[in-house]
């Protein structure tokens, strides 16, 4: 099977196209759909993580960008700005965690949970509340 070289940036759906097969994920998410700052790992935060196929949003790329993003969160406490790169990082981070067939630690929430309040910030941001 011949692949491209590179996948491209984003699938039809996340540029604000009216088709692709992502599409409606913007539409769909606010920010009461968001787990809250204290949710707990099971159910709200995981099953929220679930909401959205970061396999599909970004192929291969996924598990690269979440580590990526793990390990500058872990030196710097940055977090891309980009709502499809963060769903994909906790989606990632649900995977990792159902492989490992244990719960995040103390440490581990700490980056989830910035992973969230990040997506939270961007979408209430784009309901034209305050970031």
């Amino acid at each position: 099977m011949n692949r491209p070289s590179e996948p491209p940036e984003k699938p039809d759906g996340f540029d604000g196209s009216p088709d692709g097969e992502l599409a409606g994920f913007r539409r769909s998410l606010t920010g009461e759909s968001i787990p809250g700052p204290n949710a707990p790992w099971m159910p709200d935060i995981a099953e929220f993580a679930l909401t959205f196929d970061g396999y599909l949003a970004l192929g291969d790329r996924v598990g690269d960008l979440a580590n990526g993003t793990e390990h500058e969160w872990s030196e710097n406490r940055s977090l891309p700005d980009d709502l499809v790169e963060l769903r994909s990082c906790l989606f990632f981070e649900q995977r990792r965690y159902r492989h490992f067939g244990w719960d995040p630690d103390e440490e581990a929430m700490v980056y989830i949970r910035a992973l969230v309040e990040a997506i939270r910030a961007l979408v209430v941001e784009a309901e034209g509340g305050p970031r």
